[in-house]
């Protein structure tokens, strides 16, 4: 299906792994322009020889999204190069484990920035280019965490929740600008981040009716979607791609049925 994507100018904060590097392919593949942005160069180098040998071409630079002056620069020189911004897809985050009540006040506050300042930093930076290109789409990732709180996640869950509410809020304020604002809301995704973490994953699909990890190109197609004009009538939603986690009591039911 073609979502009319072709020369469309995207940016995907965090585009150099996990799902902003499958979204940041799945939006090459629709034809639109991918600019990726993160905080190392070499990791940059990395996702951009790692899509050209898929066929695609994907545009990098530096940029801490935290950081409201190194963004702008990073906005600016987009807008620079390209002369238009029509996607913004607010990827970039962090986990981190421990209880909230007994994480240092750093990594707490480090979370949130990174987790929900940064969604308000880039989105803010960013909704005036895609005002004056005529409109567009920003997509927030947010995560299944932020409906459903998971114990000793510190700040994650707290932020993610704070994702969903923004996300909201900026629908409401750039509507008149045509831009709409959608969160997309992952379950357990199959990262190397994920693996590096837990290692044998498998318990991680308990919970979820499809029992089975998402694969990061699954979140990344459903992003492209949000970011066509067949989406033009979704705004300030959260959008759940958990494999229907959390959703029933007994999510092994029809499996166990199955397997006798």
């Amino acid at each position: 299906m073609d979502l009319g994507l072709k020369n469309k100018v995207a940016v995907v904060t965090g585009g150099t792994l996990g799902i902003g590097l499958a979204t940041a392919k799945v939006l090459a593949r629709e034809g639109a322009k991918v600019v990726v942005c993160g905080r190392s160069q070499e990791k940059l180098d990395a996702a951009i020889a790692a899509a050209k040998e898929e066929g695609l071409l994907l545009w990098g630079k530096t940029a801490d999204v935290t950081d409201e002056k190194s963004f702008r620069e990073f906005a600016d020189w987009v807008w620079g190069e390209f002369g238009r911004v029509d996607i913004l897809v607010n990827n970039a985050g962090r986990g981190s484990p421990g209880a909230a009540l007994t994480l240092e006040k750093e990594v707490w506050q480090n979370v949130l920035d990174t987790n929900l300042t940064s969604v308000w930093n880039c989105s803010k930076t960013v909704s005036p280019y895609i005002a004056k290109t005529g409109g567009g789409v920003i997509i927030n990732i947010s995560s299944l965490s932020g409906r459903i709180a998971f114990t000793h996640q510190g700040a994650y869950p707290v932020s993610k929740a704070g994702v969903n509410a923004l996300t909201r809020v900026m629908a409401s304020e750039l509507a008149a600008d045509n831009i709409r604002v959608v969160a997309v809301a992952p379950g357990f995704t199959e990262t190397e981040m994920l693996k590096k973490k837990y290692g044998d994953t498998s318990f991680l699909t308990d919970t979820a009716i499809l029992h089975r990890l998402a694969k990061p190109e699954e979140v990344g197609q459903l992003i492209a979607f949000l970011a066509s004009d067949l989406a033009g009538y979704i705004t300030a939603e959260v959008i759940e791609i958990s494999g229907g986690a959390f959703q029933v009591r007994d999510p092994g039911f029809s499996w166990n049925r199955k397997n006798g």
